[in-house]
């Protein structure tokens, strides 16, 4: 079979039918997110019998909610022993494995059970608009998912009971295994749940791991000193492993005199330390560990070590620690190589670290007392700078909008060096990268009170909230920063601010909010002479008219903004304006006009070799030229636009622009193409959760199967897309779609069911005035008044 049939056959199989579910599908692969299996585990052999029976026996099979908590100390071991089980069991899970650190114990906030299920709903092919908002449709739509699949989840550091409920299953093909300091009662007696309690290791197994760890470093240890050595640690898997480290890195220190020097450690911890733990012989254990590796670390590698405890995300990277510790890029990895080698840091992903929850705490205690609070702010206030500059440099390479880049002081004091980034690719992956770390930035910076740094960071990377389901915290940061720029006093920052919120709401369809906030940022604009952002914001603002079917207002705000781009002298900024003025004039039939506008901000994109620019005005053209009754240029167009979206690498341009290839292989008569574009296109807008989207390219399968003579196939289509339209409460498209629909009904079952539906065109149609609401409207109420002579005549006929 040929491409393009093996094309035809898979768009047939996709959307030749039409129940589809109703949540966006975006053709994921089944999610494999475990963490690395421990190497060198030891033990635990009675625990992972334990785990074993509840797949054999219970478990799974039985009754109860398949739920299986593994309690015990700090550092005792859980983690490790889930993921080492969870290892060993994944084949039996073939719909996927779950996981997420859930940070119950970290410094700093732990996840919240609504971002979890955001994260897990996406893995499991949920599009990020079908994502629920409220927690409880979040947990009922997760449930849903996983019934009649086979999902190993594991929710690791729990920290209570209400953290874990919304992410368990609610089917026993299904299971969770929960680690926890706290026993999480309540689940083992409401829903059943396993409990598995971990203790220290006994003796021979602390021995063992002592043992494997430094065998291939050091000779003859004798097996009485490894068990005190074990006991010194309390026999906590943690602590031992950094042991057996500090001992493999002196192979000629005999063992009585590290545990001696680790006695005196714990005495000098004691005196020392904040005690952040909660004083517990096993912690003391831990803390004893700690300090005796902390303080035979070298200088520069301590403060890193202390330094990265004042981290304000989950993880980070050299350039961070490099930032936080005043050290170049190469003194900061050389010193997380020390780190690393000692077990004092967690290797996360290349050139990424991460600490232990107790390792952590233990940094921060540090920090606290060997740096002063002036210098903790310093450290805090360099990697706040270091993230706002890599953010602007990210920022040059991803599609901005309606955004202009912030004004940043230089930040010729940071030794780190800034990341530098090539191309597009390189800066989404930093800013997905980041994303938690940004928004934890943000938020400390507004802790402290770096009013300046605070609304700077939510104004470098609010674009990036428009990439994802970041509505909620999108909204949030950009609050933190619209207090801080009234703080300040800051005019500009204000109306940035405000910008930024208007543009986030427009994305999450709440207008009146947008609209609102579109308008107080204009007044600040003109209120302090800003040209060039009022311009910005009288674009901004037609987006949004324009969506509500405002066309002529918004015609005269790009016409505003264009006019004042032009006076600055903004020719950048001028094509992107003129691209949508082509778009309004093409939705007001005024298809010349609309022509030479597209073909100006082409010009103009080309010049500045703007990629995304250029994708859009090749998309617009194509189909003002199909308007113009010119279908074979309309095609050449199109293809350039789907070369150029490729280019760019974001879904939501090549989506709309394979919806309008469709469009132009329909409009040639060639419908086994059109079939094709319109199943990319499907499979690209669920990808995004653009609903409208899908909606209208189910309208044109429908229209398409109409022209073929295929009346079934194309009503199902029609009422589909009408359902979803329905659904979003867009009156206009809805109404054209039921234009359709009842046209196609007058050809099938007869002018009843049409006019019922014509009628509800008139209604969808009231308040619009553009000339092709006002067009629509008219022809329908035409096709009315003809069935209405037809019916007189009809009873006429009758009489006589």
């Amino acid at each position: 079979m040929s491409g393009t049939a093996r094309d035809l056959a898979r768009a047939r199989d996709v959307i030749g039918g039409v129940d589809f579910p109703r949540v966006g599908r975006l053709g994921l692969p089944v999610p494999r997110q475990l963490p690395g299996d421990a190497r060198g585990f030891v033990g635990r052999e009675r625990e992972l019998e334990q785990l074993d029976r509840l797949l054999a026996g219970g478990g799974v099979q039985s009754n109860a909610v398949a739920i299986t908590v593994i309690s015990g100390t700090a550092g005792v071991g859980k983690t490790t022993l889930a993921l080492h089980w969870a290892h060993r069991v994944r084949d039996r899970f073939p719909d996927g494995q779950l996981y997420v650190d859930l940070r119950g114990y970290a410094v700093g906030t732990p996840e919240s059970a609504g971002v979890v299920l955001d994260r897990f709903l996406r893995a499991l092919d949920v599009a990020n608009v079908a994502v629920p908002t409220d927690i409880e449709e979040k947990a009922a739509l997760f449930r849903s998912l996983l019934a009649n699949r086979r999902v190993l989840i594991v929710l690791d550091n729990a920290a209570s009971e209400s953290q874990v409920r919304p992410l368990l299953p609610g089917t026993t093909s299904c299971l969770a295994v929960i680690t926890s300091r706290n026993r999480l009662l309540g689940l083992v007696g409401r829903l059943g749940a396993a409990h598995v309690t971990l203790d220290v290791l006994c003796e021979s197994e602390a021995v063992d791991l002592l043992r494997n760890k430094t065998i291939d470093f050091r000779d003859g240890d004798d097996g009485d000193e490894l068990a005190e050595l074990a006991a010194t640690c309390a026999r906590l898997p943690l602590a031992l492993r950094i042991a057996a480290q500090r001992a493999a890195s002196r192979p000629r220190v005999p063992l009585s005199e590290m545990i001696a020097t680790l006695r005196d450690d714990s005495v000098l911890w004691n005196a020392l330390s904040t005690k952040s733990g909660d004083g517990s012989e096993d912690g003391e254990a831990v803390h004893s560990v700690f300090a005796w590796s902390y303080r035979a670390l070298p200088s520069k590698a301590a403060r890193v070590f202390r330094m990265v405890g004042l981290h304000p995300g989950p993880d980070f990277s050299v350039g961070a620690a490099a930032a936080l510790a005043e050290l170049t890029g190469e003194q900061a990895q050389e010193a997380i190589d020390t780190l690393a080698e000692a077990h004092l840091v967690e290797f996360v992903a290349p050139g990424r670290f991460r600490l232990h929850d107790l390792l952590q705490a233990y940094a921060l205690d540090c920090a606290r007392n060997d740096e002063s609070e002036a210098d903790q702010k310093a450290a805090l206030t360099r990697v706040l700078t270091w993230y706002l500059h890599a953010a602007h440099a990210a920022g040059k390479y991803m599609e901005r909008y309606c955004f202009r880049p912030t004004p940043l002081d230089p930040a010729s004091d940071l030794k780190a060096p800034i990341p530098a980034f090539t191309d597009h690719g390189q800066a989404a992956r930093w800013y997905e990268l980041e994303w938690n770390n940004l928004v934890a930035a943000t938020r400390t910076a507004a802790d402290l009170r770096l009013d300046r740094m605070t609304w700077q960071l939510a104004a470098e990377f609010r674009f990036f909230y428009l990439r994802g389901d970041q509505f909620d915290a999108g909204v949030a940061i950009e609050q933190i920063a619209l207090e801080a720029a009234r703080r300040l006093g800051d005019r500009y920052a204000e109306a940035e601010i405000l910008d930024g919120l208007a543009i986030l709401h427009h994305q999450a369809g709440s207008m009146n909010e947008s609209a609102t906030c579109h308008q107080a940022a204009l007044g600040i604009r003109r209120e302090i002479g800003d040209r060039l952002g009022e311009a910005i914001t009288l674009a901004n603002f037609a987006l949004v008219l324009a969506d509500r079917r405002r066309l002529s207002e918004a015609e005269a705000f790009s016409t505003q903004s264009l006019i004042i781009h032009h006076e600055l002298g903004e020719r950048r900024g001028a094509a992107l304006v003129l691209g949508n003025l082509a778009e309004l004039l093409y939705e007001l039939g005024r298809l010349a006009e609309a022509r030479d506008l597209v073909c100006q901000a082409l010009a103009l994109n080309r010049e500045f070799d703007r990629t995304a620019g250029i994708a859009d005005n090749l998309w617009n053209y194509s189909r003002i030229l199909r308007a113009l009754g010119q279908p074979e240029t309309a095609l050449g167009v199109i293809q350039q636009a789907v070369t150029a979206a490729r280019r760019l690498d974001t879904r939501d341009k090549e989506a709309a622009i394979q919806a309008e290839l469709a469009h132009v292989h329909q409009a040639l008569g060639r419908y086994d193409s059109a079939l094709i574009a319109y199943q990319h296109a499907v499979a690209l807008y669920r990808r995004l959760g653009d609903r409208l989207g899908e909606a209208h390219a189910f309208s044109g399968v429908g229209t398409l199967h109409f022209d073929q003579g295929n009346l079934s196939a194309a009503d199902a289509f029609h009422r589909h897309a009408i359902a979803i339209l329905a659904d979003l409460g867009d009156r206009w498209h809805r109404a054209v779609a039921l234009s359709s629909l009842a046209d196609l009904l007058d050809e099938t079952v007869g002018d009843a069911q049409a006019r019922t539906h014509r009628h509800e065109v008139l209604t969808l149609l009231a308040g619009f005035d553009d000339p092709a609401a006002t067009a629509l409207r008219d022809r329908t109420a035409a096709l009315l008044e003809t069935a209405a002579e037809v019916d007189v005549r009809a009873v006429a006929t009758t009489h006589t």
